[in-house]
């Protein structure tokens, strides 16, 4: 339906009355002239009188015709175009350019982001030097939160550049309809140029405002398959100097063909170390490995590398580590047991230390990466105390009963360190039924388990009352469901307990291979590390062993891209926590110095969000909107050189005052050929 912009200008209708009064009324003043035969002048006034009338009659018409059409125009008519009515006023105008590395693709026009940048640039152009304007990309940079002007906002989008960040949809419109709610503009627009992946498009926690208009701006790249590496690890919690050591890799895709021999590089210290090649199976992932050496002790920069255009940011992983000279072991004992002494004893990795119950320095206790306390029948509280005060600040225990301990005593100690506490004994031989696979003690120890695999048997055990779990974690469980040994956070440390004395009385456990695995593992994790890397944009803090040196601040700073940055820190209970307020932005490895020393290494790697390249389709997109009933949403499928009218057609309707101007002009140009004609 047909509706005008300024529609008290019709009142100028009533006009077109004036040429009709000038035609009906002859005013013209005639002269009397006498003749002797009036016959023939009666024929040729007759016939002038219907000529007359006739190019006054078409001449009234087209010039009444004419008038209309201008006063038409100057209404400025329209036919509305899918949303809200057409306002006069001022407009205010969100522009969101997704430039995360996803728009790096390429189509047949360019790379992506610059397409999508130029459309942008349309849109401004669409609008009035008077309109306000803010530009929003996923950096959500201070500068883009203020309404700017026309050739300001043109400014804004030539200096858009790739970013590492990503966003999802929803909250990039909830920061839209904020800006434009607190804005006084009588129309209120909202324009999402994307690549519409499905991974950051989470449509169903979209909140729209019903005063604002939605336009979405498809721009999708033909770069469907991308190949990218997923995440690395260890077999092993700890690197050890001159050993074969193995990092798992695990590569994604979304191919949906059959790649083969593409090539792996493992790098460390700049320096490549170890290749391997991989096969890529649509719908699977590829988990390869490769093996490594480090001689020298300290901390370590290491990258996997593949190679697959024209999506590259996900092709590095960056991951650090460090090489301990060894782990500190104290067995605090009581008479001549060995089992554990035989682990540790020959293995130069372990410095290992044996002193009776009487001997304790207590001092001491945390210069060592595990305590073991092995066969006391009784806890004193002194020992107690300090264990717990060890424990707490960083370091790990584990704690193995005698044949016959003082249970009150054993409670008194390990209950404040989160340990459930024990009751019994209870007698009677039952087997370890169930090992924790999912703890990290245990996780990718064993490949599989067989069905009738030989596990410990235990012929009196005391019961650890674990009311939940939240109190602890099992990690081998007996027939009946009792704990055999359970782990416990305590503080920064943890807490390892056993249900049974290492005596042969008592259980096989100490004779069986599953003990040496446990208490290796138990030390291996023993020394507190940091992950191996982390996610830009998702790890906003990270811990540290390190503290500073004297009164000068930690740096974070990074020789490959310049950075050196002072991060926040705060020291709770001997650890460090490092907050990184939105940094860094580029992937790679950061030292954490302080006065020039290099305390700790931390390795950040793009997030993986966008590598996953399945997109949205302009009529899906449609269709997903409509069945959210977000009826004020309409997608923009128009061509770069169309988008601008596109746009005009939205705001202003299908306009009609140019055809009516040319209407005018066209009956004018008649009136004129009539008043020339006829004459």
């Amino acid at each position: 339906m047909m509706q005008f912009v300024y529609p008290e200008i019709l009142y100028a209708l009533f006009a077109l009355a004036i040429p009709v009064l000038v035609h009906l009324f002859n005013f013209r003043r005639f002269k009397r002239v006498a003749f002797s035969n009036v016959s023939f002048l009666k024929e040729v006034r007759q016939e002038t009188q219907s000529k007359s009338r006739l190019k006054h009659l078409l001449i009234l018409v087209t010039r009444m015709l004419a008038m209309a059409a201008i006063i038409f125009a100057f209404a400025q008519p329209y036919i509305p175009v899918g949303e809200a009515e057409r306002s006069a006023g001022q407009k205010a105008v969100s522009i969101y350019i997704d430039n995360s590395f996803s728009m790096d693709a390429q189509n047949e026009g360019g790379r992506v982001l610059d397409i999508a940048k130029n459309k942008a640039l349309e849109i401004v152009d669409a609008y009035e030097p008077t309109d306000q304007f803010m530009l929003l990309t996923n950096d959500f940079e201070g500068r883009h939160q203020f309404w700017v002007s026309k050739d300001e906002m043109i400014e804004f989008i030539d200096d858009v550049q790739s970013s590492s960040t990503s966003r999802p949809i929803s909250d990039v419109i909830s920061r839209q309809s904020e800006a434009l709610l607190n804005n006084e503009s009588e129309g209120r627009n909202a324009y999402l140029i994307s690549d519409l992946q499905e991974s950051t498009h989470d449509l169903d926690a979209i909140v729209s405002d019903s005063t604002i208009s939605y336009r979405m701006v498809p721009e999708i790249g033909q770069t469907r398959r991308n190949i990218y590496i997923d995440s690395v690890w260890f077999d092993a919690p700890v690197v050890r100097a001159d050993a074969a050591e193995k990092i798992h890799i695990r590569i994604a895709h979304n191919s949906d063909e059959e790649l083969k021999n593409l090539p792996v590089k493992l790098s460390i210290d700049g320096v490549q170390k170890a290749v391997a090649s991989f096969d890529v199976i649509p719908g699977e992932f590829t988990d390869t490995s490769l093996v490594f050496t480090v001689s020298d002790p300290g901390f370590h920069k290491a990258r996997i590398e593949i190679q697959d255009h024209p999506i590259t940011f996900d092709d590095s992983f960056f991951f650090s580590f460090s090489v301990a000279e060894r782990i500190r072991v104290m067995e605090i004992s009581s008479g001549n047991t060995t089992f554990v002494q035989k682990i540790f004893e020959d293995d130069p990795y372990f410095e290992y230390q044996k002193v009776p119950e009487l001997g304790v320095d207590y001092s001491a206790l945390q210069e060592f990466d595990l305590i073991i306390v092995n066969g006391l029948n009784r806890l004193t509280s002194g020992l107690g105390s300090e264990l717990r005060r060890a424990v707490e600040g960083g370091i790990s225990a584990l704690v193995i009963p005698g044949s016959e301990i003082d249970v009150d005593s054993y409670n008194e100690a390990l209950v404040p360190m989160g340990c459930a506490p024990l009751s019994g004994p209870v007698t009677g031989e039952v087997k370890v039924a169930e090992i924790n696979l999912e703890h990290f003690l245990f996780k990718d120890v064993f490949e599989s388990l067989p069905r009738n695999l030989d596990l410990p048997v235990v012929k009196e055990h005391y019961k650890m009352m674990l009311a939940s779990r939240s109190l602890g974690s099992p990690l081998l469980t007996l027939r009946g469901g009792d704990c055999f040994l359970g782990e416990f956070n305590s503080g920064r440390g943890q807490l390892y307990v056993l249900a049974s004395a290492l005596d042969s009385e008592k259980s096989n456990f100490a004779q069986h291979a599953l003990f040496v695995t446990s208490v290796v593992r138990i030390a291996e994790f023993a020394q507190k590390r940091h992950a191996i890397s982390y996610t830009i944009g998702y790890d906003e803090v990270v811990s540290s062993n390190a503290s500073t040196q004297g009164d000068e601040p930690f740096h974070l700073t990074n020789a490959a891209t310049g950075l050196d940055f002072l991060p926040g820190f705060r020291n709770t209970g001997g650890q460090t926590e490092i907050y990184l307020h939105g940094q860094p932005q580029e992937a790679g490895q950061y030292e954490l110095v302080s006065s020039g020393t290099v305390s700790d290494l931390f390795s950040f790697n793009y997030a993986r969000d966008e590598s996953q390249m399945t997109s949205y389709d302009a009529e899906e997109l449609s269709d997903k909107l409509a069945s959210l009933g977000l009826s004020n949403f309409s997608v923009l499928t128009g061509s770069l050189e169309t988008l601008k009218s596109e746009v005009g057609e939205l705001n202003e309707g299908r306009k009609l005052w140019p055809t009516l101007i040319l209407l005018a002009l066209i009956l004018l140009v008649v009136e004129i050929l009539l008043i020339k004609l006829l004459n």
